[in-house]
């Protein structure tokens, strides 16, 4: 009587897999997730080629984008801050008091250059979160197009007779 082979095989559970998943994104190598895993390496090193495994890729990469989104949000959020103080209240700078020669934490304002940098910037980046235009441009064709629209009336404009009044001009002295 033939032997049944026993069947080994272990059914992974999502958790696991995503696991598989990211240690993969992270080291590119199924031999070292293995390891690092403490799985079986012939199992998982087929894994790439299941239809489940592009779906846990994409996950993955959503969820890592929504965390690198969330940080960058941060940073913008408290540099915001940052330049809010700067330009209410000044800088930090450390200096030596003359009077009593300690060290001293003054607040000194950003220069008139500073905050016309800052304020330049910060429109800039609002006019394209609104999707307009960040600057000033000039097309002399265009200008041409409004003169020459401008001869064409004025060539079609008539001059009428105006009807004068005989007399002497008086001048007038504005002076008071």
């Amino acid at each position: 009587m033939p032997r049944k082979k026993k069947n080994h095989s272990k059914k992974y559970t999502d958790a696991e897999k995503m696991a598989v998943v990211v240690e993969y994104g992270v080291t590119c190598n199924m031999v070292t997730v293995a390891k690092n895993l403490n799985m079986n390496r012939g199992t998982i090193k087929g894994w790439p080629r299941q239809d489940w495994w592009a779906e846990m890729v994409n996950q993955n990469r959503q969820t890592i984008d929504e965390l690198v989104e969330s940080k960058l949000t941060q940073i913008i959020s408290l540099s915001h801050d940052r330049v809010i103080s700067s330009l209410t209240i000044g800088d930090e700078k450390l200096v030596v008091d003359p009077k009593t020669k300690e060290h001293v934490i003054k607040h000194v304002m950003p220069s008139g250059k500073d905050s016309a940098t800052i304020g330049g910037i910060t429109f800039d980046k609002l006019r394209l979160i609104r999707n307009q235009p960040t600057r000033i441009t000039s097309d002399s064709s265009n200008m041409m197009k409004l003169m020459e629209e401008f001869r064409e009336l004025s060539r079609s404009y008539e001059v009428k007779n105006i009807n004068t009044i005989e007399g002497k001009a008086k001048e007038i002295d504005n002076q008071p």
